[in-house]
């Protein structure tokens, strides 16, 4: 598939819009308006209940973010998949139920024709795994009843039922000039890494990849993300490489996906290569990032998943897209816009390495302190967060505690309480405990706490003393 000289050529009338500005976080929204193109992304609501009075019901956080995407005039609305909790298709019904309501007709308030750009995600087809699950209220329904009603054993027929339109594997569909490609999840497992979940990609794009538009930008929608893209190589949720290979092929591409439950407020969650690749987050809960169990971290007892539920707002205009992310839960702007530019010619901003060279780490105030005190069999360490600004956030914290020697006796790794938070609930204060048991029986014993972002940046540690 050739890239057309309009392509790029593109980053001329970029560099005009942008004002010359080489700044692609935009914390001010300066470069937001009304694109040639809006539509919103969410992913992973995991609806089980039409209605549930006992707590926050999914399916209600779902259509209050289908009636903000109406407010803000969108054109279409992605979703990446894992919309139904127990993969039966009453659930997925609800899905469609609760888009009519909101989009009659597929019409939006003013009457705009709003199109539905949905994709099947592994909670969709997990089968009698899924519905037998203690999410759900089918764990004592009969096989023989239960298994007609799951989305796999027939998704053409659920598929249709739920949004009276054709099921395909893979789809296309051009909303106002422009493409999109949704691949839905055809495979019952999921193993969280190497996705093998629709064998059909690379042939599609080589059946039907020269009839996109290669003057501007396409969107791919898959539930997993494309292996080594949006997280980079260590994330929960990486498909088996199949589609990064195809559209480092089309760097007019532009690739959204969900699966992981990673926190939008990661900047490692929009990522540039060969082409460009975003995470959408959760609708349903955030996840703590799936290198955190790789590193040593002591676990927050007190997180909650589901006090952030967020998706995107994204505006296409012909030398740029602009990607606002939004928190339906506190229903606030949740970080700085992403400003893409389009067109080849225009660098790749969204690097992981060159961003990471970018970041301005994190810093502790002045007046910042640590305390630690010993418990029975613990020793509880607690220190002044880390200062928090809409563009730069503590991410993790390492805690050392040294002898007086420098010797480290321990090290621990703590996730920031607010890293899938907004800005209103930064955190005043962090704590940890460690077992007193790893660690020197007596003397005096330095504790020092460093700030990382994201990207593993370092910001200057705090000292504290413990006898």
């Amino acid at each position: 598939m050739n890239v057309s000289r309009r392509w790029f050529i593109g980053g001329a009338a970029s560099l005009g819009a942008l004002q010359g500005c080489r700044c692609f976080t935009d914390p001010l929204g300066a470069f937001r308006g009304r694109g040639d193109l809006r539509f919103g992304v969410v992913s992973d609501m995991h609806v089980t209940y039409r209605s549930d009075e006992s707590h926050l019901n999914d399916l209600t956080t779902f259509e209050h973010a289908l009636r903000w995407f109406d407010a803000q005039g969108v054109d279409a609305v992605v979703i990446a998949g894992d919309m139904a909790q127990g993969g039966v298709d009453e659930q997925l019904c609800f899905i469609g139920e609760a888009w009519r309501r909101v989009f009659p007709d597929g019409r939006g308030a003013d009457g705009r024709p709003v199109e539905k750009l949905f994709v099947l995600g592994n909670h969709d087809m997990g089968g009698l795994r899924y519905a037998r699950a203690s999410w759900g209220p089918y764990a004592k329904v009969p096989e023989a009843e239960l298994v007609p009603r799951l989305i796999v054993t027939d998704p053409r027929r659920a598929w249709e039922k739920a949004f009276g339109e054709p099921y395909e594997p893979i789809w296309r569909k051009t909303v106002k000039g422009y493409d999109f490609v949704g691949v839905q999840w055809v495979v019952e497992e999921t193993k969280g890494r190497d996705e093998a979940f629709n064998p059909g990609i690379g042939a599609w794009y080589a059946a039907h990849g020269r009839e996109l538009d290669p003057s501007r930008p396409f969107f791919h929608i898959q539930h997993p993300h494309p292996k080594g893209t949006a997280f980079g190589d260590w994330v929960w949720g990486q498909d088996d490489g199949e589609s990064t290979k195809v559209l480092s092929r089309l760097p007019n591409a532009i690739a959204f996906s969900g699966h992981s439950h990673c926190s939008i407020l990661d900047e490692r969650a929009i990522w540039q290569g060969a082409f460009t690749s975003v995470a959408a987050g959760s609708l349903f809960c955030a996840a703590p990032p799936s290198d955190v169990g790789e590193a040593g971290y002591v676990k927050n007892p007190n997180f909650n998943s589901r006090a952030s539920r967020n998706g995107l707002l994204v505006d296409v205009f012909a030398d740029r897209m602009v990607v606002r992310r939004r928190d339906f839960t506190a229903d606030c702007d949740l970080g700085p816009d992403w400003v893409v530019p389009l067109g080849a010619a225009e660098p790749r901003p969204f690097a992981l390495a060159a961003r990471s060279r970018r970041a301005a780490p994190p810093q502790f105030p002045s007046a910042a302190r640590v305390t630690a005190s010993a418990g029975k069999e613990t020793l509880d360490i607690a220190f002044t967060a880390a200062v928090r600004t809409f563009e730069s956030r503590p991410w993790r914290y390492e805690v050392r505690v040294e002898r007086t020697d420098g010797a480290v006796a321990l090290r621990k790794n703590v996730l920031s309480p607010d890293f899938h938070l907004p800005l209103a609930n930064a955190a005043k204060r962090v704590e940890l405990s460690v077992p007193r048991s790893e660690l020197p029986a007596d003397g005096e014993l330095r504790i020092v706490v460093t700030p990382y972002d994201c990207f593993g940046n370092a910001g200057q540690p705090i000292e504290g003393n413990y006898a």
